[in-house]
């Protein structure tokens, strides 16, 4: 949005140069006499001469309690405590005005100034507390309380014809009209609180009037002008002491002011009369407007309409917004926060009007929300989950069951608690960088993430089917957010699964031809086929069929029985086996055969029940060869993309029906160009021609000692008689090395403000994103305008450190304490590296993001001790 009015800027604070320090205090020099030596530049009295924008500082916790009139201040100068810790009281005494500042575009500064028991009456005229008449006046860290102008408003503070800046300033309990009353003058307010003054806190005449980030908390008015423009941002409006015989009025225009609101959070009405009115991303309990012209009203929440023309007022309050009662939730003044993640307030702001943060200084997002206060508290945690293979499953059976977390939000998920109860299935491994046991803590879960976490179990007995799992995922005492449905059994953070256990088997088949080339029509051949069963319980009902192509007469030998083509072999125990021999007749120039295997059981694994590889031959010659050549470049490494090219080339006499098959142990096929399953038929190459196939794999994980090197063997068969075997295999063996993706990810967990000699906490997190274990992993900081206090991790104790061996995805997270040096900007950097080949060191240092801009001690510690911050 644009600003109708711009903020005014601080005086500095410690003075032009040829300023002079007035001291007052036990030296005899009084605060009057210091005033009119700033004012004259002379000495008077104990007091020093003025120089210029002078500085008066009075001893912290000094009081001077009023028994005549302070001479008018009518030049620059800075009033102020000795220190950020001090506080310096100005009272009136219940008798008389506290200060008069005057002239033509004087700047005065208040700092750490208590302005208490002014009082004026007809003849002094509006601002008890303090008179500002043409003069620019700052109020920073200050208070203003308990001053009286009996005969109507500006008790505290009056200012005419000159501009008014409260910035962390406590403006209460002010008596008989409004507490700062406004003509012809600017006034911003920013970070500061209105409380409990008798009649309302501010009232603006032919004025400008800017409020952001501050909380007006009174008993019957809240805000008041006439012939003003107004804005008012990220601020609240509340009435926790209200008056029963005046319903409070958060604010009210008449008289042709213009009014704008953005994110203001509202707890009584608000009146406009003759003006004009734009709103955003706004919550307001009703609205009373008359002759007003509403030239923007977008995303905007009201809970009733008392205005004549319902058309003019604002969009409909839903029943869910769920707004807290006023509380400390962060913060230097008191906000209503939304009180549950399914609140209509949540994520539903105008982006083009969202400020970039809300009045505790929270940042934000992209998607804020409507009102003052911006939800972070809340998260939506969800459970999922698959399992694979899919059923049905078998006693003894390995399963992976993939858990899915997912936060739907707003806020991140902190410290959430990963459970599953089992029965009949026993975890064998959990196998996450977020979680390596059943139960866990995640650290975080940020909104729209969703975690995997991959867990392998063992099915137990069929004779204790089903087996059941149940997920569900909540809150610690350790987490800072909530969610609304974690209790609810029937919600998203409980999933459950079920599954019968069968008796299961595994079941394979090698079939061998037994018969050498060359073959002939009407042969007899012979054919072994070798079934297996690898349990976990007996295969009853094991047959054997047989599916010839160009054979004929088929006879079976050690079969239990026959029928047709199948060949029934009974029972075969787990870990058991059976040979069957099978002999035909060739009936054309080629053939071919295939077989497979089924029983009565669950089979687990059904890819090695059936063989269809080299079991068919041909009659006529064809000469082709393979061969292999490798297109990327070294090093290689566990689970790196891989491309291959096989070339198969026929010699002088056509090739068809080639049978292409390979052997690359541990690889994972990812595609070879024209292939949809193995072993791969090409069905003509011609004479003297070659066909060139792309293959891609993802590498073997190496291990070291056991997996070494990449060993990708292709061999091709033709349907013919192929004289020269030699050159149908080609074989390419290269080293393979380990590989560790290791990363550092700091986060600098304390939030701003920053202050030198502070201490700050960074949370540096080393994960391995493996494939491969990584060893020797050295951790190193660079700290730049910082002095480590400490570090402690799970295997670090200390920066910079090495870790002997840190497993694939596994990490350690180290919490480091530094001090910052001096005022100024600091910042962190982390690196880290290991042995292993690392092809991802984008990672592997984190050098952004991780300081910021220190400043001297805050101070306001003192101003805030009663509850205020």
């Amino acid at each position: 949005m644009r600003r109708m009015i711009t903020s005014l800027c601080l005086a500095s604070l410690s003075g032009a140069a040829m300023a002079a320090n007035i001291n007052i205090g036990p030296n005899g020099c009084t605060l009057a006499d210091a005033i009119t030596a700033a004012n004259v530049n002379a000495p008077i009295g104990n007091c020093a001469a003025g120089s210029g924008s002078d500085v008066i500082i009075a001893p912290d916790g000094w009081v001077v309690t009023l028994t005549s009139d302070l001479p008018p201040i009518a030049s620059d100068m800075t009033i102020r405590s000795a220190s950020a810790a001090g506080i310096f009281y100005i009272l009136g005494n219940d008798q008389r005005r506290v200060l008069k500042i005057v002239g033509n575009n004087t700047d005065v500064t208040l700092l750490r100034v208590e302005i208490g028991g002014g009082k004026t009456g007809l003849l002094d005229g509006a601002g008890a507390g303090i008179r500002i008449e043409n003069a620019n006046v700052q109020l920073v860290d200050s208070v203003v309380i308990s001053n009286e102008y009996t005969q109507g408003q500006g008790s505290g503070i009056y200012v005419t014809g000159g501009d008014l800046t409260l910035e962390r300033t406590r403006v209460q309990a002010n008596k008989s009209g409004s507490a700062v009353s406004a003509q012809n003058a600017s006034v911003h307010v920013v970070d500061s609180l209105f409380l409990q003054n008798s009649q309302g806190a501010i009232g603006v005449s032919s004025s400008t009037l800017l409020v952001e980030r501050s909380l007006i908390d009174e008993m019957e008015f809240g805000i008041g002008g006439s012939q003003s423009v107004a804005e008012i941002i990220n601020t609240t409006f509340s009435s926790s002491i209200p008056n029963p015989d005046f319903p409070p009025t958060a604010f009210s225009f008449t008289n042709s002011s213009s009014v704008t609101l953005n994110h203001v959070t509202s707890s009584y009405k608000f009146r406009l009369t003759d003006s004009i009115l734009s709103a955003s991303n706004s919550l307001l309990l009703s609205c009373e407007l008359f002759s007003t012209n509403v030239i923007l009203n977008t995303n905007n929440l009201y809970a009733t309409n008392y205005t004549a023309n319902p058309a003019n007022c604002l969009g409909d309050l839903p029943e869910n917004v769920f707004l807290r009662p006023l509380a400390d939730n962060g913060g230097l003044t008191m906000t209503r926060a939304i009180g549950r993640p399914d609140s209509g307030a949540i994520n539903a702001g105008n982006p083009t009007y969202c400020e970039p943060v809300d009045q505790r200084g929270q940042l934000r997002g992209t998607l804020c929300d409507i009102g003052a206060y911006e939800a972070t508290g809340f998260a939506d945690v969800s459970v999922d989950a698959r399992i694979e293979p899919g059923p049905d499953y078998v006693s003894g059976q390995r399963i992976v069951v993939f858990a899915e977390l997912e936060n739907a939000g707003p806020g991140p998920a902190t410290n959430v608690r990963f459970d599953m109860d089992a029965t009949h299935a026993f975890v064998a491994s959990v196998n996450s960088a977020y979680c390596n046991t059943i139960p866990c803590v995640i650290t975080s879960i940020q909104p729209g993430q969703t975690l995997t976490i991959p867990i392998e179990m063992t099915l137990g007995s069929y004779l204790n089917s089903p087996f059941t799992l149940d997920l569900n995922a909540h809150t610690t005492v350790d987490s800072t957010y909530e969610d609304a449905d974690e209790d609810d059994p029937s919600g998203t953070n409980f999933f459950s699964i079920l599954h019968p256990i069968y008796q299961g088997s595994d079941l394979s088949l090698v079939m061998d031809l037994m018969t050498d080339a060359p073959f002939f029509v009407g042969q007899t051949i012979e054919y072994e086929a070798h079934i297996a069963n690898l349990g976990p319980q007996t295969a009853s009902g094991v047959e054997l069929r047989f599916t010839p192509d160009s054979l004929n007469n088929i006879a079976f030998s050690g079969c239990t029985s026959v029928s047709g083509l199948t060949c029934d072999v009974a029972n075969i125990g787990s870990g058991g086996s059976r040979t069957v021999a099978i002999q035909a007749v060739v009936a054309d120039d080629q053939f071919n055969a295939i077989a497979s295997v089924n029983a009565n059981q669950v089979d687990i694994n059904l890819g090695n029940n059936i063989d269809n590889l080299n079991n068919g031959g041909g009659v006529e010659k064809a000469d082709i060869a393979v061969a292999l050549a490798l297109l990327d470049a070294g090093p290689y490494y566990s689970y790196r993309y891989l491309q291959f090219e096989i070339a198969i080339q026929a010699g002088d006499d056509p090739a068809s029906n080639i049978q292409l098959n390979y052997t690359f142990p541990g690889a994972e096929l990812i595609d070879i160009q024209g292939c949809a399953s193995y072993p791969c038929v090409i069905p003509q190459l011609a004479a003297n021609s070659q066909i060139i196939l792309l293959a891609q794999f993802f590498a073997p994980i190496a291990v070291p000692g056991t997996v070494d090197a990449l060993n990708f063997q292709v061999y091709a068969i033709p349907g013919q008689q192929d004289p020269n075997l030699a050159d149908n295999e080609a074989a390419l063996i290269r080293p393979l090395v380990p590989n560790a993706d290791v990363a550092a990810q700091l986060v600098l967990v304390s939030p701003p403000p920053y202050y030198a000699g502070q201490e700050i906490e960074y949370a540096l997190r080393i994960p391995n994103g493996g494939p491969n274990a990584a060893t020797s992993v050295d951790i190193s900081a660079n700290p730049q305008n910082l002095t480590l206090l400490s570090a402690f991790g799970d295997l670090c104790l200390n920066l910079d450190c090495t870790i002997s061996r840190l497993n694939e995805f596994d990490e350690e997270n180290i919490t480091l304490i530094y001090q910052i040096n001096q005022a100024g900007a600091f910042n962190l950097t982390a690196t880290v590296d290991a042995n292993e080949l690392d092809v991802n060191l984008g990672n592997n240092t984190d050098s952004t993001g991780n300081g910021g801009n220190a400043v001297s001690p805050p101070s306001n510690d003192v101003l805030f001790a009663d509850g205020f911050e």
